[in-house]
Parts: C-alpha cells; structure tokens; sequence
C-alpha cells in the first residue's frame, strides 16, 4: 500500500550554536531556513544554506549541519518515510549532490500547516507540500530524458519498414551509445531496443493484417521482414497463431 508519513516536525532556533553530524539518519529530513544562514555538508560538498531555502537529508548520507556564527539559522523541519517518497522526490532536481533548493519562501506556510500523520496512509498536507516542491524545482533532466525516449519511439515507429531497423541504427540516428540507448528504453518503456521495435512491428502488422487490404507477405515486407517464414514466427509468438488466422484475434 502506497503511503506517505510525517513521523516528526517541528523547529529550532541555532542561536545557542546547534548542530548536527556528522551522522546518518533513516528518513528524509526537509529543513526550511525561516531567517538566517549556515552550511550543509553533505557527499564531499560544503552548501551554504540561507533564509528561505530548502536542503535535504537523505538516508543512510552521512551528513553535516551547522549555523554561521555570524547569522545563526532558524529552521523548519518535517522527518518524512514511506514508499511514496522517492518517487516525488525524484521527480524534483534534488539528489545528494544537490540537495538545495533556491530561495522559495512561498514554501513556508506549507511546512508551517505540515501535520504528523495519524495512520500509515498518504498525509495530505505532506503530499500537498511535496507536491509544491515538485513545481518549483522540477526534474528538468526527467523532462530532457522523456523527450529523447519521445524522439526514439517516433523514430522506430517511423522506420518499422526498413529491414536495417536495429539497437545500433537507433543509437546511431539519435546520437547515443548502445547502452544509453537501452538504459532510456528500458526506464522509459520497459523494454530493450530490441524488444520495443518487434513489438511496434507486431502491433503494426497486426493493424494490416486486420485491415484485409493485403497479404501475408505484404504485410511482413511491410513492417521490415523479408523471410515471410520467419515473419510468421515471430508473429505466432506474439499472438498464438499465425497471421492467416488473424481474423480470429481480438485487438482488445
């Protein structure tokens, strides 16, 4: 069951020196700097941290926080599990590397409402503010990434004709390696190269086939087969029979 859990929040005025780390911790911990600044250090990396930004800690990250002597932080804290989490997270620019956000201070009457949860359910003022996140500081990397795996759909569905359609015309014509290639179409599809052109040859063979406006043959010459024998084979291994028999397969 998918859920979403604020097991602690509060904050903490730093005037007194406070600090934390290095340690690691099991949650994901979102600090918002209500005034003030300080530092963040985290993976090999020293982040300064000032009013109105966010940084993160993720799990099991040895980290260090502390106030500037000078102009100690006040800060807002939400301690956050569950399995929906990362996948929200994700779909932001925050990593380990880069576990900051600008200064957005319209976050802070969303840390100010954040409630503990009740239950071990989805918490609606977390997945509210988690959801706010994901609009100021979106993934712009996912975007590009889901681009390309756009551009290469479009490019195989396009070229299902050509008899030379393979993974490496495919990295070739968009510019990746081979393995960049199969690591977009296996997030993106959950498919291999090789596995998402056969079955948009299949399905375009299939839609052909049911059209009855033309043969076997054609139809296999169609989608880029030029051995009808080894069309077919390919074909029954999709759907259970072989393309004569196609009027008896339901596209549902």
């Amino acid at each position: 069951m998918a859920d979403l859990i604020c097991c602690g929040l509060g904050n903490h005025d730093c005037s007194d020196g406070h600090s934390w780390g290095v340690g690691v911790r099991t949650e994901y911990i979102f600090h918002y700097i209500d005034k003030g600044c300080g530092y963040l250090e985290c993976d090999g990396e020293r982040h300064t941290v000032g009013e109105g930004q966010i940084f993160v800690i993720f799990p099991d990250t040895p980290v260090k926080y502390y106030p500037n002597p000078e102009n100690t932080f006040f800060y807002r804290w939400v301690d956050l599990r569950g399995s929906l989490v990362q996948p929200l997270i994700e779909q932001t620019f925050l990593t380990r590397k880069t576990p900051v956000t600008p200064s957005i201070s319209e976050m802070r009457e969303l840390f100010l409402s954040a409630k503990l949860s009740e239950n071990e359910q989805i918490n609606g003022s977390i997945l509210e503010l988690l959801g706010r996140l994901i609009k100021l500081c979106p993934n712009n990397q996912q975007k590009v990434e889901t681009d390309r795996a756009d551009r290469i759909a479009q490019y195989i569905r396009n070229s299902l004709h050509r008899q030379s359609l393979n993974t490496q015309s495919v990295a070739d014509y968009i510019g990746l390696s081979r393995t960049q290639l199969y690591r977009i179409m296996k997030e993106s599809f959950g498919l291999s190269p090789t596995e998402f052109i056969e079955r948009e040859r299949m399905d375009r063979a299939l839609k052909l086939l049911k059209s009855g406006r033309i043969s076997v043959k054609a139809t296999a010459y169609s989608v880029g087969f030029h051995d009808s024998l080894y069309f077919s084979r390919i074909f029954r291994k999709h759907y259970g029979v072989p393309p004569r028999e196609h009027e008896k397969i339901s596209l549902d």
